[in-house]
């Protein structure tokens, strides 16, 4: 795992979210993969999304969530884009809330 945050800046993370409902069953699975720009305590963990221009995705400035990643060709299973040796790999639980429906 990152034991800071800076040692993050500079480097590839490939990140996986499983996006789920206020009651915990899965909805969905997302991939992505950046280079981090900006890591922040308050800002969170910022990066550069590789595919996309000018996008970058704030993620949580946990650094015990970074995981450094095994070598080897990592294929993204939304799109099938492949990722060689990333630095660092992570996984989050995005959690959907009820639409208030008044």
């Amino acid at each position: 795992m990152a034991t800071t945050l800076n040692e993050l800046i500079g480097k590839t993370v490939l990140v996986g979210i499983a996006h789920v409902d206020e009651k915990g069953k899965l909805l969905g699975r997302s991939q992505y993969f950046g280079t981090v720009v900006k890591a922040d305590p308050k800002e969170g963990v910022v990066l550069a999304r590789h595919g996309i221009n000018d996008f970058s995705a704030p993620l949580p400035p946990f650094p015990e969530q970074y995981i450094p990643a095994k070598k080897g060709i990592y294929t993204l299973q939304s799109n099938g884009m492949k990722v060689k040796d990333p630095d660092y790999t992570c996984t989050w639980k995005l959690r959907s809330t009820p639409i208030d429906k008044k």
